[in-house]
Order: C-alpha cells, then structure tokens, then sequence
C-alpha cells in the first residue's frame, strides 16, 4: 500500500478525544501491571490515528509541553510515560510501548530525539557501583 493511500485511510478515522487520555495518562504512570498493561495497548491504538496533533508539531517535546495545545500536551506526557514502559515494563508492556511510540515517532524528529534522549539519560543515570579500597 503507498504511504498516500495509508495516509487517505488513516484520515478517515477521528483523533482521539482529550477526554480519552486522562485514564490513560493515569493507568500508565500508576496503575497495577494489569491497568498498564490494558493503557498501553490502547496508546498503542490512539498512537496509530489519534497522534496527528502531535505527529504534524515540528518543536521539540519540552516546547510542546511548555505552549503546544492542549492535546499536544497529554500526547507528551503519554510519550514520556510509553518511554518508562519501554524501560521498566514488563515484556507485554514493553512490546506495547514500543508498538505505540513507534507509530508515533514514524513522521517526527521530535519524539524520535525525546525516546533516544530517555534511553541515554536512562542508561548514564544508574548507580554505578561503589568499590571498596
């Protein structure tokens, strides 16, 4: 299928109400395996149509979340929160997690720096450990 076809039928599905993110958002920063789990696959679903507002913005994420819109707002709090996932989850919610920051990042340079960026300040962030002399 041309990316202009996938484009075509992917504009025929609404994005995603603001009303939908709060109990994601929640579920994903908080919730038990099991409501992680059940908010991650439907960012993974809301990330496949419902990112337009986010995925047509050219600033940086920190920018987005400073002035964007409302809705490019939650997108970025979804983001950040996807990224710990991908991190700390367990595997059916890192499966997930990448499915939807992958659907995200697909048209934007912004999210794909800000998942890179965690992933580094992840990495250099760890206790290293202490040696006794």
């Amino acid at each position: 299928m041309s990316a202009d076809k996938f484009s075509a039928l992917r504009e025929c599905v609404p994005e995603v109400p603001k009303s939908d993110f709060s109990p994601v958002l929640t579920a994903l920063q908080g919730g038990t395996n099991s409501e992680k789990e059940e908010a991650v696959v439907r960012c993974a679903c809301m990330a496949t149509r419902g990112s337009g507002t986010i995925s047509r913005a050219s600033k940086p994420l920190p920018t987005l979340l400073r002035s964007g819109s409302e809705t490019q707002k939650l997108w970025v709090k979804v983001i950040k929160s996807l990224a710990i996932l991908l991190q700390k989850g367990n595997d059916l919610q890192k499966l997930w997690a990448a499915d939807a920051l992958g659907s995200l990042a697909v048209d934007n340079e912004a999210i794909r720096s800000e998942i890179g960026r965690d992933a580094i300040m992840e990495q250099t962030t760890k206790k290293r450990p202490q040696h006794i002399c």
